[in-house]
């Protein structure tokens, strides 16, 4: 698919609660076959809801999909770094293990922030960028 063609349907569908490949088409000028087929084409793009028929079609609802921003850098002042990056482990309820990647300043900032995020899991483990391995033992709590 060409790129502009992508551009002009991504700040489409930015700017709404999403669009049929009929709406895509008229507001572009574009044959809705070509629609279809670039939505098609492309991952960001996906079905979101169906539109009863006002003949005998029902009509797809497009979407975008939100494509988060990279991880930030750690910011260094004068040799000392504000931000550290942490991975925590967690053990959930139901006996999954997930790992969460958190930024924060302080390790009980990560962990505070890890257990907002899943109050019945246990935490494992905490490790920073720099390797550091903090476990959370039963005795801490």
């Amino acid at each position: 698919m060409k790129t502009n063609l992508k551009t002009k349907i991504l700040s489409l569908l930015e700017k709404s609660d999403g669009m049929t490949v009929t709406e895509i088409g008229i507001i572009l000028n574009i044959a809705p076959m070509s629609v279809r087929l670039a939505l098609k084409r492309e991952d960001i793009f996906y079905i979101d809801r169906w539109l009863k028929p006002q003949n005998s079609r029902w009509s797809a609802v497009w979407k975008n999909i939100d494509i988060p921003q990279d991880c930030p850098k750690p910011s260094v002042k004068k040799g000392k770094v504000m931000k550290i990056s942490w991975l925590v482990t967690i053990e959930c309820h139901d006996g999954k293990i997930i790992y969460i990647h958190f930024i924060a300043k302080e390790y009980e900032d990560a962990m505070k922030d890890a257990q907002a995020l899943y109050p019945n899991g246990k935490i494992l483990s905490c490790v920073n960028y720099n390797g550091r391995k903090y476990i959370k033992d039963d005795e801490d709590e």
